[in-house]
Order: structure tokens, then C-alpha cells, then sequence
């Protein structure tokens, strides 16, 4: 029998399988985990109405291993097979019926779960990263903006003379490098003009 995959993610959303088979007592906390990971990952990728849901789910179903879902043309063919693995485990009864197939099925539930999660934090990572080197960005051109209020006078309101001189400090005190063009005609926008007015 085909199974109806139109109320998928309103089962899902229920902390219960694809099919609407719910988490069992002993299982629900691991059960919950699952879920929570597979369908995350769905929704940060752009699966997040019924149809999507549904779709990506079809594509995935008649995968028997969990290689086949590596080899998806499409990420998410992970996570969504990860809930049809989900719902296949608990159509054992969560083990009660067929322990043995319950382990092999959670054995490919779990590499899902942790291809997702492996990607979920390289991505964490990386966002950490632009994080910190923006972080240094902010601070720098904030230094630079006082500097140049404080400063001004001192190089006769000549922005490009300034930045000859800041680049190397803003380098040495705060580890971010810049261009004395990118100083001068970015960081400094906002700030009176290069040139005395003609007086």
C-alpha cells in the first residue's frame, strides 16, 4: 500500500512519523531528537509547506539504504530519508515486533542523523567565523572613524595621508588587514571631505 504523504509534516509537527505513528514512552526522547534534527534541517533548506514536505519525502521513500540518500541530487534527500527511516522503526513497534530490523534501521537512521548534524555544525562553524572576523572588522572601523574625528586637523583634513599612516596600526592593533583605498573611500564615507574649503 502507497503511503499518503500529503499530512506528513502535520505528523511530523506532532512529534509522530510521517505516517502518524507516534513516539513510543520509552523512545520519545530519542524519538524527539530525530525528529527535531531531520525536520530542522528540512526547513533551513526550504522545505517547510506540506507539498515541499511531501515532494521531497516521494523522492526518498523507496530508498532501501542509506547510501542511495547520499547519492540524492538534492541535501535535504538525507534529513527526509532520515524521517522515513523514523516512521520504518516504528513500524516495529520501536523493536517490540522485529528487534533485528529495528537495529539496522536505526544503525542508517543514525548515520543520517549525524550527516545532518556533522553539516549543521561545519555551518555553525563558518558562521562563527565571519562572526569573529567581522567582529575585528567592526571594531577597527570603529578605532579608524574616532581616529579620524580626533585626528583631522593634525593631517589637515587629508583622508589618504591618514590612511598611509592607520593601515599599519590598524594591522598591528587589531590583526586586520586593509587598504589604505578601502580606508579612505569606505570606512571613511561618512566623514567631512579630504580637502580644506578654498578660503
Amino acid at each position: 500500500m502507497k503511503l499518503d504523504l500529503s499530512k506528513a509534516r502535520s505528523h511530523i509537527y506532532d512529534y509522530r512519523t510521517i505516517s502518524g505513528l507516534s513516539g513510543d514512552g520509552d523512545c520519545s526522547d530519542w524519538f524527539e531528537m530525530y525528529n527535531t534534527i531531520f525536520i530542522e534541517d528540512l526547513a533551513k533548506r526550504g522545505y517547510s509547506s506540506d507539498a515541499e514536505i511531501a515532494l521531497i519525502l516521494a523522492e526518498v521513500i523507496g530508498y532501501p539504504y542509506v547510501g542511495d540518500a547520499l547519492d540524492h541530487p538534492k541535501p535535504a534527500g538525507v534529513a527526509a530519508f532520515g524521517l522515513v527511516l523514523l516512521d520504518r522503526i516504528a513500524a516495529t513497534e520501536w523493536g517490540r515486533k522485529d528487534g533485528t530490523q529495528c537495529f539496522h534501521l536505526h544503525e542508517h537512521m543514525y548515520e543520517c542523523f549525524e550527516r545532518v548534524l556533522h553539516g549543521k555544525r561545519r555551518s555553525d562553524e563558518a558562521r562563527r567565523a565571519v562572526s569573529v572576523k567581522h567582529e575585528k572588522s567592526r571594531a577597527a572601523k570603529a578605532f579608524v572613524a574616532l581616529e579620524w574625528v580626533r585626528c583631522c586637523a593634525a593631517y589637515d583634513g587629508n583622508k589618504s595621508a591618514f590612511a598611509r599612516d592607520y593601515v599599519r596600526r590598524v594591522k598591528n592593533e587589531f590583526g586586520f588587514t586593509i587598504t589604505e583605498k578601502q580606508m579612505r573611500e569606505i570606512w571613511l564615507t561618512n566623514t567631512p571631505a579630504t580637502r580644506k574649503p578654498a578660503g
